[in-house]
């Protein structure tokens, strides 16, 4: 008897929104697909997975064999801008100090 199995040429698109990027790139590593993070603007804690292109649920086409694995887009909170004080006309004393005090980072 000769068994044969057919793969469906799709990978289920995994739901990874509000994991963290480490803990997302391992589930989509497990379903044999890439991520490519992009980080966006978010009150959500940073390295949070906000969104993903193709969302949650959809069908990804695989990639030819040898081709490696799809890559799917993972949008990422970013870590929020710090505010840098401008220290170019100090001494260097004085713009470390500058740069050393609370809330000036």
């Amino acid at each position: 008897m000769i068994t044969l199995k057919v793969s469906s040429p799709t990978i289920n698109m995994p739901d990874v929104v509000g994991q963290t990027r480490d803990v997302a790139a391992q589930t989509l590593a497990k379903a044999h697909l890439t991520g490519n993070p992009v980080e966006v603007d978010s009150s959500q804690p940073p390295g949070t997975v906000l969104s993903t292109d193709p969302a949650a649920g959809s069908k990804v086409p695989k990639l030819a064999p040898g081709a490696g694995q799809p890559t799917v887009t993972v949008n990422v909170a970013r870590e929020p801008k710090v505010p840098v004080p401008d220290v170019t006309a100090q001494d260097p004393f004085a713009a470390a100090a500058t740069l050393g005090r609370p809330g000036s980072r």
